[in-house]
This record gives C-alpha cells, sequence and structure tokens, in this order.
C-alpha cells in the first residue's frame, strides 16, 4: 500500500471517529446543559497556560469554545486531530534518535547556558523590527516582570488570557459604557452581574484564605522541626 493510501486511509479513520464522537458529545451535553456557560466562566474553570492560549486563539477567530464546539465547527476538530497525530509522530521519531543528543544539554553550566539564552533572545528581538531598541527594552522589562511574578507565585495563565483578549475587552467595556453612561451597568444591569461578582469576590477571598493558611502550616512545620 503506498504512502499517499495509507494517510488517506488514516484521515477517514479519524473523521469517521471524530464525526461519532462529536454526536455523542454534543447529545450528551446538550441533556446535561441547558445553556452554554458563559465565556468568563468557561476561562475561569481552565487554568492552564495552554488551554488559556487555545481560547484566546479560538476567541480571536470568531470560534466559540463550548460544549457544542466539536458539533459546531468539525472540520476544525478534524484538522486538530490530523495535526496531532502527526505531530505525536514526528515528536515521537526525533525524540527516540535524539534523546540522547538533547539530554547532554543539562549537563551544560548555568552560567554558560543563561548567557548563550539571553544573547538569542535580545538578537531575536532586535532583528525582527529591523533594529528597534524598543523591543529589546520590551523584552527586558517583561522578562524581570516575569521572573519576579514567578518569585512571588503570581499564575501566568490569567496573565496570557488579559494579554490576548485585552483589546477586545477594552472595546466592549468602552461600547457598554457608551450604551449606558456609568459603570453601574457592570453591577446592577441584571442578576446574572451581581452573581459573578458575588464570585469573584468569593474566589479572591478564597485564595487569600488558602494562602494564608499554606503560609501558617509552613510556619508550623518549621517552628516543630526547630
Amino acid at each position: 500500500m503506498s504512502r499517499r493510501c495509507w494517510i488517506k486511509n488514516l484521515s477517514n479513520l479519524v473523521r469517521h471517529a471524530t464525526s461519532k464522537f462529536a454526536r455523542f458529545s454534543s447529545a450528551r451535553t446538550s441533556a446535561e446543559w441547558s445553556q452554554p456557560a458563559p465565556p468568563c466562566a468557561r476561562q475561569a474553570l481552565n487554568s492552564s497556560c495552554a488551554v488559556a492560549v487555545l481560547i484566546g486563539a479560538f476567541t480571536l477567530q470568531g470560534v466559540q469554545v463550548g460544549p457544542l464546539f466539536i458539533g459546531e465547527n468539525l472540520g476544525t476538530w478534524n484538522t486538530m486531530m490530523v495535526a496531532l497525530v502527526f505531530a505525536n509522530i514526528a515528536m515521537f521519531t526525533l525524540m527516540f534518535f535524539a534523546i540522547k543528543c538533547i539530554a547532554r544539554v543539562v549537563m551544560v553550566p548555568k552560567y554558560v547556558l543563561y548567557p548563550i539564552i539571553m544573547m538569542m533572545c535580545v538578537v531575536g528581538a532586535y532583528a525582527i523590527n529591523y533594529g528597534v531598541m524598543f523591543d529589546v527594552w520590551t523584552l527586558l522589562l517583561f522578562g524581570a516582570g516575569g521572573y519576579l511574578a514567578s518569585k512571588i507565585g503570581i499564575e501566568v495563565a490569567p496573565l496570557v488570557i488579559g494579554f490576548i483578549l485585552g483589546g477586545q475587552a477594552e472595546v466592549y467595556f468602552v461600547k457598554s459604557l457608551e450604551s449606558f453612561g456609568t459603570l453601574t451597568i457592570f453591577f446592577t444591569k441584571s442578576p446574572i452581574a451581581m452573581i459573578l461578582w458575588v464570585f469573584i469576590f468569593i474566589s479572591i477571598g478564597f485564595s487569600i484564605y488558602q494562602a494564608v493558611k499554606a503560609r501558617r502550616l509552613k510556619r508550623a512545620g518549621q517552628q516543630h522541626a526547630a
């Protein structure tokens, strides 16, 4: 069997399986959820950076992410699945033969590896717009900000979501103010807005409570060990 026939058969198999899964998923989600969850709730439930980037990319392309995503975007789903299969095959082939050489990178001392990485980042930022120093300073500023964020425990996923969807959020924020006139539209326009604000304050308070509790437990453990 030729390579072209093998690829065609694999594509047909994936398309057939995903179509059955799409029908099953759509029927199940329609029965369980009478209404799809709001976008902010879906973004809050998905906290990883990869999911945040995917949600932002789909939103910018006008694709609604939710329980009916597969049924309404079957072509996009098939393309993603086929690309995922080939990406895993390519990654396995590459890593199987090159893992011994790639693993030797960890043997390079940090004082040698870090300057090389920094130099490549600076050169790339300087050359991407044909020699604009503003890009280099932006790189250094956000690099220092990311380092501080990792030290004090700030999550990266909300930052990625805000960076990707910040432009659209600003546009709709201005449109909401123009239609209503005051900031009270975000608090008293509907019961859903007030419920969401209550959930926001509860989540913030619970996060602060967890952080304080973890700090107390850590301090008690240190005192007990001493």
